[in-house]
């Protein structure tokens, strides 16, 4: 049995959170540990013990329990008192012990992002002698950069405390793991079931759909985007986006000023990945400038290229070469030369793109899915035993 400590609730209460309004941040948390545990529950027993997602709520919302696929979702309560973080630890403490009673786990694998996570982690893998493995998503240091918090320094302290990793790129090792620990390098995971298989044919169609979804925080590329489609003057274009973040009012007010841009607001999952096999052409346009750049590999890469649509990236850093063969770049990071390669992908033989998008949906459905992955990730943890 393995225990894995994250903000992953039970998906189908994330979702409805979701359609309820409650949630305002979490999204990309919730989608990777989840997609994680479930691996993991293909190859042993998971406990999954969660502090839930942020939610616009000053109602409490209850712990749960929820067993569902293979895994026990145990998440507490959320707590919005002054001294919450301290009771979100001792929730969770409880939580653990309750639920090992008697049934020691071979391992504890945790979003070390997460510091209550990271200190109940660390403390009851060291009491049980049991391995502890940090997945690290994002570096403390890169993410709160000129604004680092007592949290900020104590998430990152944590980090070397770790007995292995599992890190997004190698650039990564040298910042977490000090002490050369036995790591692996996984990008990221895509579900390696429950695609239906359902291929959406893109016909040539009177509009050209674009479509973004993620995090609408500045600093995405989100306002250079928008900048693009208004410089395409010359074929029927529109660009759907989905998301939240501190640009949200702003898509909104831009969303009524050109009607080509749509925003959509916060959407399920399974909403999402049914737009993304509906669109065009699918974009991320991170910033290749940014300082955490070598060390970012964002998730809706993954997701992007297991939607079977093609898919234009800026070149970042931490993107590995192997990819770049089944996906389109930016090679101008700017409002035009987004726009220039918008345009090379909307011209290019159908046939071209689609064989591109379908070789990148088949690359990883085969070599990053989340069995694969979890494979990777307990041996990772045998090896050390």
């Amino acid at each position: 049995m393995i225990l894995y400590l994250s903000s992953a609730i039970d998906p189908n209460n994330f979702a409805e959170l979701i359609k309820n309004g409650k949630v305002i941040g979490g999204h990309q948390a919730q989608r990777f540990n989840s997609l994680v545990a479930s691996g993991l529950s293909s190859l042993t027993d998971v406990i999954a013990i969660s502090n839930p997602p942020y939610v616009k709520t000053e109602e409490q919302i209850a712990p749960a329990i929820v067993c569902r696929d293979g895994i026990k979702y145990v998440s507490i309560s959320n707590n919005n008192s002054r001294l919450h973080k301290l009771k979100n630890y001792l929730e969770m403490s409880s939580c653990i012990k309750r639920e090992t009673k008697g049934n020691i786990p071979e391992a504890i694998v945790c979003d070390a992002i997460n510091p209550l996570a990271s200190l109940n982690a660390i403390r009851y893998a060291r009491k049980w002698k049991i391995p502890a493995v940090a997945i690290i998503t994002d570096v403390p240091e890169y993410m709160d950069k000129g604004h680092e918090s007592i949290f900020t320094k104590l998430t990152s302290f944590l980090m070397k405390k770790y007995d292995e990793y599992v890190l997004l790129t190698e650039a990564m090792n040298d910042l977490v793991n000090p002490n050369d620990k036995p790591y692996i390098i996984m990008e990221g995971l895509c579900e390696s079931s429950g695609d239906d298989g359902a291929f959406v044919e893109k016909k040539i169609r009177d509009k050209f759909t674009c479509l973004y979804t993620g995090s609408l925080s500045e600093g995405t590329g989100i306002e250079e985007l928008v900048g693009a489609i208004r410089e395409i003057n010359d074929f029927n274009i529109e660009l759907k986006i989905y998301g939240n973040g501190k640009l949200a009012d702003w898509l909104s007010t831009v969303s009524q000023e050109d009607e080509r841009i749509k925003y959509g607001g916060v959407v399920t999952n399974a909403e999402a990945v049914a737009e993304q096999k509906n669109a065009d052409l699918l974009i991320n346009p991170r910033p290749t400038d940014i300082a955490y750049g070598n060390v970012s590999f964002p998730s809706k890469i993954m997701e992007y290229m297991a939607s079977g649509t093609p898919l234009l990236t800026t070149a970042l850093p931490g993107i590995p070469r192997e990819y770049y063969d089944y996906i389109y770049v930016i090679e101008d990071y700017s409002a035009k030369g987004i726009a220039d390669a918008i345009k090379t992908v909307c011209f290019a033989p159908i046939d071209e793109r689609m064989g591109k998008a379908m070789a990148a949906k088949e690359f990883v459905m085969t070599k990053k899915n989340n069995r694969s992955q979890a494979e990777r990730i307990v041996n990772l943890i045998g090896a050390l035993k």
